[in-house]
């Protein structure tokens, strides 16, 4: 498939262009939606293909601008991009000899609604940060409690071993004191007292 330009020359479209609707083209250059532009990105065939602009409008052609051109909304060029701005105006910028940079101003209407869309996926991006926050604090929380419990064990653990230490004292003591004494030494014992 080719098109003419106003000067007679042929330019060819790609055969992935030309086998694809317009409207799945753009979805294809399409790179960045702003809350005032959509931003598109390819090759100038293909911008031709997608019917974002004429042959004629692209930057180079006879009567054009070299490098970059403007169309307001009623499809007149324009001096600047920020004249372009207003809901269906166009700007197209090249990169290279072949490929370039779109920009298409969007209508009050999508611009209300990508901002309160924009609005929203803050909101939520905000929610899931102080959720994480949150799920964060309550895992700290919940491993200083492990960790406290852990001291009690310890602390107590060790209080048990000491009254076991102390206990097994006192069991040693009661069995040195109930464990039976030879006779004779209470013998030799009580012996000596008399004796002196």
């Amino acid at each position: 498939m080719a098109n003419a330009d106003s000067s007679g020359t042929l330019c060819q479209l790609s055969t992935i262009t030309s086998s694809r609707s317009p409207d799945d083209i753009r979805r294809a250059l399409l790179v960045d939606r702003s809350y005032e532009w959509d931003r598109y990105e390819g090759r100038l065939e293909d911008f031709v293909a997608a019917g974002l602009f004429r042959l004629d409008e692209l930057p180079g052609r006879p009567g054009r601008r070299k490098t970059a051109c403007h169309y307001g909304v009623d499809g007149m060029p324009v001096i600047s991009k920020w004249r372009a701005r207003h809901p269906g105006g166009r700007s197209i910028q090249l990169k290279s000899k072949s490929r370039a940079i779109a920009y298409v101003a969007i209508s009050d209407h999508e611009k209300e609604h990508r901002v309160r869309e924009i609005e929203t996926r803050r909101v939520e991006a905000t929610v899931a940060k102080d959720r994480q926050l949150i799920e964060t604090m309550l895992e700290t929380a919940r491993r200083d409690i492990a960790l406290s419990d852990h001291q009690l064990a310890s602390k107590y653990r060790d209080q048990l071993r000491a009254r076991i230490r102390e206990h097994e004292e006192d069991l040693r003591a009661l069995r040195q004191a109930t464990k039976p004494k030879p006779p004779n030494l209470r013998l030799v014992h009580s012996a000596n007292k008399g004796m002196s």
